[in-house]
């Protein structure tokens, strides 16, 4: 799936966030999206991922040639974000039986994996978690999900040295030959990307 941006202005209020950004993202390669605190990275991601609309411009997506209207585009695409909520009364067990109910995913059995890597009690609430837990809980719903696009925001947020390095290696190992778009002031999340795009400077 490619996307292509053209103009896109978002505003809130009387701020403008994106100004007029334009980009083409291509099926299969690797993104990262940087630039300080505030300078609307999330944002970019959320218009990206069809979870708000833009105040002026333009967003196509395009699979095999076919238009993908906006509504539909959940089907093809996995986010992680610090700000996404979980379900906090499910257990992990429940929670991975309910996301891939309606997902694909990309290993035959997601519950057993998913528990492997998080070295977790599976009948434990998610309130109980800490906020390290419930992210790399986050991480592996989307990336063990089928999808032409993985949407990463801030994805090693709550963790540290050491959920780094595991974040690192689910990269490595599920990103598969998908679309991946990840935003991050922190190098250490995106350095292995081929494209950089400085939220900044929106003509990069």
């Amino acid at each position: 799936m490619t996307i292509h941006l053209d103009q896109i202005t978002k505003q809130y209020s009387k701020q403008t966030v994106i100004n007029k950004f334009s980009y083409q993202f291509q099926s299969g390669e690797s993104y990262a999206i940087y630039g300080h605190n505030g300078s609307g990275k999330s944002t970019l991601i959320q218009l990206l991922a069809g979870s708000i609309s833009p105040n002026k411009g333009k967003i196509t997506y395009l699979l095999k040639g076919k238009n993908i209207p906006v509504e539909e585009l959940y089907q093809y695409i996995s986010l992680a974000a610090p700000y996404m909520d979980l379900i906090e009364d499910m257990s992990m067990k429940e929670i991975i039986a309910f996301h891939f109910s309606f997902k694909k995913s990309l290993v035959k059995n997601p519950f057993e994996i998913m528990h492997q890597l998080l070295n977790y009690d599976a009948s434990k609430l998610i309130k109980h978690y800490s906020s390290g837990m419930k992210q790399r809980l986050k991480l592996l719903l989307a990336m063990l999900t089928d999808s032409n696009i993985l949407f990463l925001d801030e994805p090693t947020a709550n963790f540290d040295n050491e959920g780094i390095e595991w974040y690192r290696g689910l990269i490595k190992t599920y990103q598969a030959d998908r679309t991946l778009i990840i935003a991050s002031a922190q190098g250490h999340d995106h350095d292995f990307c081929t494209h950089k795009i400085s939220i900044a400077e929106p003509s990069i």
